[in-house]
């Protein structure tokens, strides 16, 4: 038996309105719910049968159906058998209870617009995470809901399926991505045109108006939105969590969506903006949730999957990279390519940064402020956590105690910190990054300031290499000492010891010639590395 003489030709219109199914598109897959083969269906709309599997391929993005083969059919045919079951449940409720006035959700399907929302078909573990956050979406009935994290840790897959799994609870639910940095007035146009509106209620002059708009949309309707990727709107090189100037009216839209209105805003950001701070509570309807990596068990079973061999390393792995499922999926696969997937050849190499994990760090290091950058480097050449205090006593910042403590939580803001009861302190891979910024930057100011006697040395200055890396043997840590590193690279350019020696006691006596107050700890690191050289 076909599907299409189960489910009645007209609730079927409705499901594909609901997912956005165009008239040529449900054409196509009526006769496909009728048993008809491409061919036929090809034949008798006069199209090639390439146009008709793209039509058909359409509809399964749109109803997110997975997978290949006739098994995909069958999928939406019992999904959409499912869907129908569930509107017959609703209509019966509807018509057992008289004298109550049933809104729009009690009597059809939720309207669902997912955008370019990605698909979720594997999804790993975060069971807890999805239970706290439905119960903030639906029961608590919460109006904005963050979702933070690093690139890389899923916020963008729990957001989806979050959205699949309450959806039901919705009159209408739509998935927007922000990466391309939309103008706010674009956004609310967008959202407005996909939800009900009485146009004529408040004429559109300007963004205050659009958002009134939304706003009375929201207060009408059980809408649930997701607002995917909003750090692609914020600013970099300054405090984090801060609109870019053309991007100034989302943080107002923000302050207003945490007004009453019976709707979910989900978002998820690489950071916290300011908005969001100051309106969240652990009782309020804003709040924020951050990210972690995947349980273990769940992180293994992902790693199992990409066949990489000696099992007995996977859970240095999965603390290595802290379960972020991005960097473990390109690590395996750095792994599986290049090491025949063993995971002891690659740790071997003592070089965890892969190229693609180099670049995902790269995006969220180059939004730091300048007194971020210097903290990350004060805790990359510890190695061990920091107080704010030690930071204080030894960074050249000449700021504030307010400055330091606003700069140290903007980088938890920006989720590139931990902390814990020692202090401060950066994941592995992200010290590893940083490291490799302080010592690629100090060397190339050493070579240029012999070489081109340009001494310009900011970094050379700024930081105490002589405060040897301390990291005790619970902290996990594959990355060679940064002073090693800068006599090693030096080393190959000037192949002997001695000539290396004698260029550097040039460069110091030319440094402490400068007033001190432009030498900082220039002379000191260069004295540092001579006698590192004579050891």
């Amino acid at each position: 038996m076909s599907l299409s003489t189960v489910i009645p030709q007209d609730c079927l219109k409705a499901v594909a309105t609901e997912y956005f199914v165009s008239d040529n598109e449900l054409e196509v897959l009526s006769m496909a719910l009728r048993g008809e083969p491409i061919l036929g269906i090809a034949k008798k709309l006069d199209l090639s049968p390439e146009a008709v599997r793209k039509r058909l391929g359409e509809v399964y993005k749109k109803f997110r159906i997975t997978g290949a083969g006739p098994g995909k059919l069958a999928k939406l045919m019992s999904l959409l058998d499912s869907l129908h079951q569930k509107s017959l449940k609703r209509d019966n409720l509807a018509g057992a209870e008289s004298g109550v006035v049933y809104s729009e959700r009690s009597r059809s399907l939720p309207r669902l617009d997912w955008g370019e929302a990605p698909s979720v078909s594997v999804f790993y573990g975060r069971t807890e995470e999805l239970d706290l956050l439905k119960r903030w979406c639906v029961d608590d009935f919460c109006r904005i809901v963050a979702l933070l994290g690093m690139t890389g840790i899923g916020k963008t897959a729990l957001s989806v399926k979050l959205a699949e799994e309450i959806g039901e609870q919705f009159d209408y639910v739509i998935w927007r991505s922000l990466r391309r940095a939309p103008s706010i007035e674009n956004l609310l146009d967008d959202l407005i045109q996909s939800l009900p509106d009485d146009r004529t209620s408040y004429p559109t002059y300007n963004n205050d108006d659009r958002i009134e708009r939304l706003l009375d949309c929201l207060k009408k309707h059980r809408c649930l939105i997701v607002l995917d990727n909003l750090e692609s709107l914020l600013s970099g090189e300054k405090i984090a969590g801060q609109f870019e100037e053309k991007h100034q009216g989302y943080g107002k839209l923000l302050d207003r969506l945490g007004e009453r209105h019976q709707s979910c805003i989900v978002i998820t950001s690489l950071e916290k903006t300011k908005e969001i701070a100051f309106a969240e509570g652990e009782t309020l309807p804003v709040r924020s949730y951050q990210v972690k990596g995947l349980d273990p068990v769940y992180a293994e079973k992902f790693l199992q999957e990409k066949q990489l061999v000696d099992r007995q390393q996977y859970e240095y792995l999965i603390r290595h990279y802290r379960g972020n499922p991005l960097a473990l999926k390109i690590v395996s696969t750095t792994i599986k390519e290049l090491f025949g997937g063993k995971i002891s050849e690659f740790l071997a190499q003592k070089v965890t940064l892969v190229q693609d994990i180099r670049d995902l760090i790269k995006q969220q290091y180059e939004r730091l402020s300048e007194a971020e950058k210097e903290i990350a480097g004060w805790l990359a050449i510890v190695g061990n956590p920091l107080s704010w205090q030690d930071i204080k006593l030894n960074s050249l910042l000449f700021i504030s105690d307010d400055e330091l403590f606003e700069a140290l939580e903007s980088l938890q803001r920006r989720q590139m910190i931990e902390r814990n009861a020692a202090g401060f302190t950066f994941p592995p891979v992200v010290m590893e990054y940083v490291r490799n910024q302080l010592s690629d930057g100090i060397t190339r100011e050493i070579y240029q300031a012999i070489k081109l006697s340009k001494i310009q040395i900011n970094m050379l200055k700024a930081y105490y290499l002589e405060l040897k890396d301390e990291t005790d043997d619970t902290v996990e840590d594959l990355s060679p000492n940064i002073t090693d590193k800068i006599i090693e690279t030096l080393g190959k350019v000037y192949r002997d010891d001695s000539v290396l020696k004698e260029k550097l006691s040039q460069l110091c006596s030319k440094i402490e010639e400068k007033p001190i107050e432009e030498i900082g700890y220039a002379a000191e690191n260069i004295q540092y590395l001579i006698d590192q050289l004579s050891d």
